[in-house]
């Protein structure tokens, strides 16, 4: 599972491709009919309260013991979310045997109010009504049931909130390491989790506003190189109503554009540890031998490295390992699970970098 949320709000991103996100924990693992759930499978919720799993499938993580909470129930205003974790999400951590940490179920409590927090502070946003709708939608016994796809739909292209905008308290005690497992806090399997948010109005404003100016970036963008070429077809009419050509006929035609090969799940990860490895690695290295000594700019530089490793562990998490399931791999070769996992570990170290030399003084 992973150890961090991407809080992409109002800043930068060193990620050189576009984005698409899921409501889900970046190491949540595979439905039993191999589909990939993008999302907590299913919410159920009963007089307020609603059930979240992070999985389409359903794994008995206390079979394993010594592994910490197979599952957590979050409180957040008058709901509460019921969410159970899979063994992709304690095998994906750095330390399986201490169980998911507590940045990881931050990715989780992010992705699942995120939505929710944009829909309760904006009134007239698709994305606010989409969400509005799914949560009014009950059945005979009255329990509102949100399938996985559908939120991660209705959240459309708002950005999770901000990580360090969301506080976790347990019996009372505030939670506030992230490296450390929700087993270290003595959260045991069913406690009650309390959720705090400060200030989602305003993190819900920043957040609209920057997916308008992103959008708008982008239309400018489109509305680039329109003219008309120099010897295109133009037509013109004479005094005399009657129509000429100035078009040029080309004397070669251009040849029919290849179709891009899709790259494979291996090389999509490869892909990835490449990109990080040259495009951020440099920067965590510059971060750690001169760390700026402001707060504020401080801060800035380390959101934006850690924000652009997330960014590359959701496309990891979208690295469909159930491929090689069904089929023995090539005696020598490393099967595409252990590939991954070995890439996420990567990730995790370098946000481990980021964070310690954050934390110097």
């Amino acid at each position: 599972m992973w150890q961090r949320i991407s809080s992409w709000l109002g800043v930068g991103s060193l990620d050189d491709s576009s984005n698409t996100t899921s409501a889900t924990s970046p190491s949540s693992s595979r439905s039993s009919s191999r589909s990939r759930s993008p999302a907590a499978t299913r919410s159920h919720a009963r007089s307020g309260s609603e059930n979240i799993s992070s999985t389409a499938g359903s794994f008995f993580n206390s079979m394993m013991p010594g592994h910490g909470p197979d599952s957590v129930t979050l409180q957040y205003g008058a709901n509460q979310y019921h969410l159970k974790f899979s063994q992709d999400d304690f095998d994906s951590e750095a330390d399986p045997n201490a169980g998911v940490t507590l940045r990881s179920l931050q990715f989780l409590v992010s992705r699942l109010l995120t939505p929710k927090i944009m829909a309760d502070s904006s009134e007239t946003s698709s994305t606010a009504a989409a969400v509005r709708k799914l949560y009014k939608r009950k059945d005979a016994d009255g329990v509102v049931q949100i399938d996985s796809g559908e939120l991660s739909v209705a959240s459309g292209n708002s950005r999770p909130l901000d990580i360090n905008k969301f506080t976790l308290t347990h019996s009372g005690k505030k939670l506030d390491n992230g490296t450390k497992s929700l087993k270290s806090y003595g959260v045991k399997t069913g406690d009650l989790i309390s959720v705090h948010v400060s200030k989602p109005e305003a993190m819900s404003a920043a957040a609209a506003a920057n997916d308008r100016a992103r959008k708008a970036a982008g239309s400018k963008k489109g509305k680039k190189g329109k003219k008309q070429p120099a010897g295109g077809n133009v037509w013109t009419t004479n005094n005399n109503n009657s129509t000429s050509s100035t078009a040029q006929i080309p004397r070669k035609f251009p040849e029919p554009t290849k179709p891009v090969a899709l790259k494979t799940e291996r090389e999509k990860v490869a892909d990835v540890v490449n990109f990080v490895e040259e495009k951020i690695l440099p920067l965590i290295e510059k971060f750690e031998s001169n760390t700026p000594t402001d707060k504020g700019q401080r801060l800035d530089d380390h959101r934006l490295i850690s924000e652009s490793i997330l960014q590359k562990m959701l496309v990891l998490d979208g690295i469909d390992t159930s491929q090689e399931d069904d089929r023995e791999v090539d005696e020598g070769t490393v099967p595409l699970r252990q590939v991954r996992k070995e890439a996420v570990n990567k990730m995790h170290a370098y946000l481990k970098r980021a964070d310690d030399a954050y934390k110097t003084e």
